[in-house]
């Protein structure tokens, strides 16, 4: 064979890379094939057309996954010998039920076969995700693997062990920003002002918000205010709310009191906040966590001047983040900006 005969192989790179995940595993060259199909199958995994999120955990025994991830109530689905095809009907079979994040899926690698199925996932929009949960383990390693696809074909592949891995698969000749740091640096920036005491469950909350919005088909542009300051005067139109509706009253309310209607009107508030971002125009919030008004645009004085100097090639909520980044650091903290096809950016001061 001559060398221009000779196949490129993606999964043969891949492989390679993902091999140390598999080390601590009784049968790691299986593991490591295994692996490979998780990645690639997740990475751009559709059912109709539909783009699909689930999340995936992997492991040699189930309680070892439900323990690390904060799971319940699994269901096996089904099983098979330790191959691809496997993998591929575990996704086939459980991917559409775990859409939503409601349920995750489990993969078990025992003996001789795999068995897989669904688990509940803690929905509390105060609660860290099963996978930040698996982020943040400090418990005694129990060989438990994760993976999540962020937006686009780009994947995290973590284990309880803290060994991680960003893999992007989509080819992008531009250097690819990280979505899972640019949603975490949003939540930093999103509950800054919040008090030190309710300041970790507003981040959850806000965590929760904007891993849906990466898993949408919509696009979204959050611009966040200052504390405490009036609505920045570069926005028109719009819908603001008076009061604003302020999430930390929400959730000291269920902290103190416990009960099912603070539960409820915290949920539904969260339900609300994706809701309005997913409307055209932009969505404003401040560094507080509060939500100022949605359905806003740019006052057209503000894109004239920016637009006067500037060389954005883009659609217009692309060419509105680049306007809106403009005024971050004195108007504005930030802003978040996420496009329908699932690319996302984020400006700061």
């Amino acid at each position: 064979m001559s060398p221009s005969d000779t196949v490129i192989s993606f999964r043969h790179y891949l492989q390679n890379g993902i091999t140390p995940f598999a080390s601590d595993f009784t049968e790691s060259k299986i593991v490591s094939d295994l692996l490979t199909e998780f990645v690639v199958v997740l990475s751009n995994y559709q059912e109709e057309g539909v783009h699909l999120y689930p999340v995936i955990f992997i492991s040699e025994d189930l309680s070892s996954i439900l323990t690390t991830v904060g799971g319940s109530d699994s269901i096996t689905i089904g099983s098979g010998p330790k191959t691809r095809e496997t993998v591929q009907s575990a996704f086939k079979e459980c991917a559409p039920l775990a859409e939503g994040r409601g349920w995750a899926i489990f993969t078990v690698l025992m003996e001789d076969e795999i068995i897989y199925g669904i688990f509940r996932t803690d929905q509390s929009p105060l609660n860290p995700t099963p996978f930040e949960r698996l982020r943040k383990s400090t418990s005694a390693p129990r060989r438990v693997i994760g993976l999540t696809r962020m937006g686009g074909g780009f994947i995290e592949l973590r284990s309880d062990q803290g060994k991680y891995k960003y893999i992007d698969v989509t080819g992008s000749h531009e250097e690819t920003k990280n979505p899972s740091k640019l949603i975490r640096e949003f939540v930093k920036l999103a509950t800054q002002a919040a008090p030190d005491e309710f300041k970790s469950k507003l981040q959850s909350f806000y965590y929760r918000v904007s891993i849906d919005l990466l898993h949408s088909g919509h696009g979204a542009l959050i611009a966040v205010a200052h504390k405490n300051e009036e609505m920045p005067a570069i926005f028109r139109d719009g819908i603001l709310l008076e009061p604003k509706i302020e999430i930390l009253l929400d959730i000291e309310k269920l902290i103190t009191l416990k009960d099912t209607e603070s539960f409820q009107r915290l949920m539904a508030k969260n339900q609300l906040l994706r809701k309005m971002a997913f409307m055209d125009g932009i969505t404003v919030i401040d560094t507080a966590g509060s939500i100022l008004g949605y359905n806003c645009f740019i006052r057209s004085s503000a894109l004239e001047k920016k637009n006067k100097r500037s060389h954005t090639i883009g659609g217009a909520r692309r060419r509105a983040f680049d306007v809106l980044s403009s005024y971050v650091g004195e108007n504005l903290a930030g802003v978040l900006y996420k496009s329908q096809d699932g690319l996302i950016d984020l400006s700061k001061s």
